[in-house]
């Protein structure tokens, strides 16, 4: 879908309590470069905060900056892990009662990072 110049994909796949919603956004072009800076500006300070719901905090997947995030509720868990590849791609990972390590895991397994890399090319 486009809008204003901006390009994205989202995928939803649901199991019983599970869901997971990945998401790619194309910052190639005037707006989405705007985008892409400001996001990256995020990723790479170095945030480390916790509360009694959850985190918000920094890391690194397969060499790539990154920002995990989790809130916890009454309801169940919500993982997001968030990633912008080649300077030009935000991946975002939500998952609503799967656990980090899982979302995690999905990106090394399913090598979205290569797979998203060869786009920039």
């Amino acid at each position: 879908m486009g809008y204003t110049g901006l390009h994205s994909a989202e995928m939803i796949y649901i199991h019983k309590d599970k869901k997971i919603l990945v998401s790619i956004v194309d910052g190639a072009g005037k707006e989405g470069s705007s985008l892409i800076a400001l996001m990256k500006q995020s990723i790479d300070s170095n945030i480390d905060i916790k509360n009694q719901n959850g985190y918000l905090k920094s890391t690194s997947i397969n060499g790539i900056r990154a920002v995990k995030e989790e809130i916890r509720s009454k309801n169940g868990i919500d993982n997001k892990l968030t990633m912008i590849i080649s300077g030009r791609f935000l991946l975002t990972i939500v998952g609503t009662n799967v656990e980090m390590n899982d979302l995690e895991e999905i990106i090394k397994d399913e090598n979205m990072i290569s797979k998203i890399q060869k786009l920039a090319q």
